[in-house]
């Protein structure tokens, strides 16, 4: 978990400066060519970042690249004191070296040929600087979990990819974590809204503080009266439309994640003054279904079913009934219904579910294809859209079909148009701007795949969900291994992030990680403490912290394997997904489901010797003794059938 004060990259205004928070300390590489005219870095890649954690351990090694040439520096702080060393020069037209600036006093700084070494007054400089940033790599590695098989690497790609894209913004000092490439190709910041408050959900997963950081510098920057606009920047915010309304949900499971209850209490009178204003604001003809006024506003810029839509002049809403933005706005509700639900706000929460039943039975009347089997966005003839579009598929995170439906959409759409080698594309194979493979035309996006398959999760498609989340850590895993790069979009026929020119350091990158993560353990806004797997994927993940609580989770062919705070916890005796785990003294519940079906023997740790234990698996109770080694054993024979969900979110009760 970072630590907002310490050494890192902090600095927005390039990569390559070292910076203590919170004095604003900067050891920064200075490169010059040989007239001594100083160099601007041309490009940059991390090599690997770590931000301070609890015990105040950062580093970053880069390479950085300047007038022809190539410097490797590797930078490292402990608490205050800091150490920057030049570890390798490529070519001779550039001259590299260190300079420190900004307030010195009480400090205490050495300068050599490729070094530097700060720290306060009265505290040891570090004279072995090599060793200094040995020790700071390793106890920045062991700060994060450790992944293993599958997740091999995965964990340290995704800090990686966080700590490089977090910065502090100069008008506030507040951290927040944006694409420095667009920083610096733009010459200053822009908070983008949904994929801000998505990153941070991704983010959540290793970095709750920072995760936190970042939702409240959205909430803050974005607000403009009643909406939270689609960008803030440093010359202003964007007031004239807003994003697709995610934040609602992701600051729920965020304080799923880590049991951050202020978060709520902030966010909540903000994000409900938001979802009131889309109704009037994007819904003309008052039919419960929504409407994006711009493609921009969609998020989804250059998609062809926004794109070619045309705008109301009365309303300046696009003449498209659409199923993306309706079930996001469900979706919204059904978010701020679970929040109103833990405050102990019946009202609210019963006229949140109102609003979502209202726009799923207008969606299930008016957009569902019965022929297609799929939901379709409607001209204003009320005439579908002639685009096959994913975001048909956001209906399931927000519960909007019926079981039977669900499964139509899945089974009659994701093995056919949109079918890709890898992940979901944003439009079907038969779309005609399928082949162009740009974003948002044809082209995998990260955002997108998260949130389907958080969707698919909800209606016990784990099966399907599963690929995604398999491919996903393939192309995280490819595009770091090959490049140093972490792409958030990708070509949806060969896999590539580098057949286009786009950020190679997204920060929605992390979302295939915890993609990744959730393999082995998540908490879902639904059922709760979700564990395992149905394809035996050979992982593991040790030390990861879930609400002050450490995980050490491993799955194979063999079954899938947990222990808790460091002692054996759970195990089964096949590949297996466990839900709504409910474990005291006396009592355990939970949902069980392995593929085919057939017999699955689940162990218990920890009981007292001889203990009667009522066991609850699937609604069926049995009561079972634990051994005189506190375990317990128990074998239940489940269904064939998969489980179909879809209300848990949407649903009071």
């Amino acid at each position: 978990m970072s630590s907002m004060r310490g050494w890192t990259t902090w600095d927005p205004s390039s990569i390559a400066v070292w910076e203590h928070l919170p004095s604003g300390l900067r050891c920064r590489l200075v490169l010059e060519d040989e007239a001594g005219q100083q160099l601007a870095p041309e490009s940059w890649a991390p090599l690997e970042e770590f931000l301070p954690g609890d015990g105040g351990h950062s580093l970053a090694r880069l390479l950085v690249n300047a007038g022809g040439s190539q410097v490797e520096v590797e930078c490292g702080g402990e608490g205050d004191v800091a150490a920057c060393h030049i570890l390798d020069m490529q070519g001779e037209q550039v001259k590299a070296h260190w300079e420190v600036d900004g307030p010195h006093d009480g400090w205490l700084v050495v300068m050599e040929d490729k070094d530097v070494a700060v720290a306060p007054d009265g505290t040891p400089v570090p004279t072995d600087i090599n060793a200094f940033l040995r020790d700071r790599h390793d106890a920045a590695r062991l700060s994060l979990p450790v992944g293993e098989g599958l997740l091999d690497d995965t964990l340290e790609t995704m800090e990686t990819d966080l700590a490089v894209n977090t910065f502090t913004l100069p008008e506030t000092g507040e951290p927040i974590t944006l694409s420095r490439h667009k920083l610096e190709a733009a010459g200053s910041w822009t908070i983008p809204n949904w994929e801000t408050f998505l990153n941070a959900l991704g983010i959540a997963y290793i970095d709750p503080a920072l995760a936190l950081a970042n939702c409240r510098a959205a909430l803050k920057h974005l607000a403009v009266e009643e909406m939270l606009a689609a960008a803030a920047s440093a010359s202003g915010t964007r007031g004239d439309i807003s994003n697709p309304p995610v934040a609602s949900y992701c600051i729920w499971k965020i304080y799923q994640l880590t049991g951050d209850e202020e978060l709520l209490r902030e966010a909540m009178p903000r994000l409900l003054r938001w979802h009131d204003w889309w109704r009037p604001a994007r819904d003309p003809n008052a039919n419960a279904l929504l409407g994006w006024a711009t493609a921009e506003e969609s998020g989804m810029p250059g998609h062809p079913l926004y794109e070619e839509a045309k705008s109301d002049d009365a309303s300046g809403v696009l003449k498209l009934e659409d199923a993306g933005a309706s079930s996001l706005w469900a979706l919204d509700a059904a978010a701020l219904m679970r929040m109103a639900l833990h405050f102990d706000n019946m009202e609210l929460a019963t006229h949140l579910e109102g609003e979502v039943q209202a726009i799923a039975d207008r969606m299930n009347l008016l957009l569902w294809d019965q022929n297609g089997g799929i939901y379709q966005s409607l001209d204003p003839a009320m005439r579908p859209a002639d685009r096959q579009s994913a975001t048909a598929f956001l209906s399931l995170i927000a519960g909007i079909p019926s079981g039977i439906r669900a499964q139509r959409l899945v089974n009659e759409h994701l093995a056919r148009e949109f079918a890709a080698p890898y992940l979901l594309p944003t439009l079907g194979a038969g779309d005609p701007a399928f082949n162009e493979q740009q974003p948002w035309r044809g082209r995998v996006s990260a955002l997108l795949n998260y949130l389907i398959c958080e969707g698919l999760r909800h209606y016990g498609e784990d099966a399907w969900a599963e690929r995604i989340a398999l491919s996903g850590l393939t192309l995280l895993r490819h595009g770091w291994t090959a490049e140093h790069h972490v792409y958030g979009s990708f070509n949806a026929q060969t896999g590539r992030g580098d057949d286009i020119t786009q950020d190679p350091m997204a920060p929605s990158g992390v979302l295939l990680g915890a993609l990744g993560i959730g393999l082995l353990i998540d908490l879902e806004p639904w059922d709760g403490l979700r564990l395992g797997n149905l394809c035996g994927a050979e992982m593991a993940l040790h030390g990861f912290m879930l609400k002050g609580d450490r995980y050490d989770l491993s799955s194979g062919p063999w079954g899938f394997s947990a222990r808790l705070n460091g002692k054996p916890w759970i195990e089964t005796d096949r590949p297996a997904i466990l839900r709504n785990i409910a474990i005291d003294e006396r009592d355990i519940t939970l949902h069980a489901k392995v593929a085919g079906g057939g017999a699955l023997t689940l162990r218990f740790f920890g009981f007292a010797p001889g203990q009667q234990i009522s066991v609850k698996v699937n609604g069926r109770l049995n009561t079972a003794t634990a051994s005189p080694t506190g375990e317990l054993e128990c074998t239940v024979e489940l269904p064939r059938a998969p489980d179909i969900g879809g209300e848990g979110m949407s649903r009071v009760a």
